[in-house]
């Protein structure tokens, strides 16, 4: 069940996408959010598919040399098989390529799966947001990865 491909977002992917964020999460993102993402100049939006049915997403926003991972999801049909770490691998990709030197998101506290997820990748927990989640209400851990060219940190705060 490991065999995904990765690309980037369409309108055609926006109502499967929409669909599975109300699934997912508890304060989902709109159809139209996910449209608006999508015209944005600042913003990359990943699909990830398992043949034609959606396995997840991801949702990049770049100003300047800063990234945020502003949203992401796998399908609890595709968990822990391998799902979030390509869709992780193809935002980490283009943060690189657009000359990034930070790569943050934000995470509920118990989702100790995705915590797991991001340490993997070189993120560290920063800072947190009290009661910044709702349905239910907790808070959220703040996540950063610095970014390198070659071996040299671009920056380190």
């Amino acid at each position: 069940m490991n065999e995904f491909f990765i690309t980037c977002m369409g309108s055609e992917d926006i109502q499967a996408v929409a669909e599975m964020e109300a699934q997912v999460f508890s304060d989902a993102w709109s159809k139209a959010a996910f449209e608006e993402e999508l015209i944005s100049p600042l913003s990359t939006l990943y699909v990830a598919k398992h043949g034609a049915e959606l396995a997840g997403y991801l949702v990049l926003r770049c100003v300047y040399d800063e990234g945020e991972i502003i949203n992401v999801a796998v399908s609890p049909r595709f968990r822990r098989c391998g799902c979030g770490k390509l869709l992780m691998q193809s935002a980490l990709e283009q943060a690189k390529k657009e000359g990034l030197s930070v790569l943050m998101l934000e995470v509920r506290r118990s989702n100790l799966a995705a915590i797991h997820l991001y340490e993997s990748f070189g993120f560290i927990t920063v800072g947190e947001r009290k009661r910044y989640y709702e349905n239910p209400t907790e808070d959220a851990l703040l996540m950063t990865r610095f970014l390198q060219v070659g071996d040299e940190k671009i920056r380190r705060y």
